[in-house]
């Protein structure tokens, strides 16, 4: 009944903890999505407005992340940043909506 992944082994969902890398830039980002795509994972993307990731499950049941910046912060986002910790219920956005690859739609195309 032991489960070698590192959240749901835990009593967790899968998206609490996980392994994320650095891709260079978009284009690296894309390569590793097709490489997931092409040994037949289905992949997760979601642009967080800052960043850009790629999530898959390994065939451990653990959640990878490619991750790759897109802006630089700015003095702006630093001033926003310490109103929300400093806010004791700060107002929450919507949360990014993925775009999902499917490995099964992928290989037929």
């Amino acid at each position: 009944t032991w489960s070698s992944a590192i959240s749901e082994g835990l009593g967790l969902p899968r998206w609490a903890n996980h392994l994320a890398f650095e891709a260079r830039d978009l284009d690296d980002l894309a390569a590793r999505r097709k490489r997931w795509l092409d040994h037949g994972h289905d992949v997760h993307e979601v642009d967080h407005v800052w960043c850009t990731s790629i999530y898959a499950t390994d065939p451990n049941g653990i959640l990878v992340e490619f991750c790759t910046t897109t802006r630089a912060f700015s003095d702006e986002d630093a001033a926003d940043a310490l109103r929300v910790l400093q806010d004791p219920s700060p107002e929450l956005e919507a949360p990014p909506r993925p775009r999902v690859y499917r490995a099964s739609e992928f290989a037929r195309s």
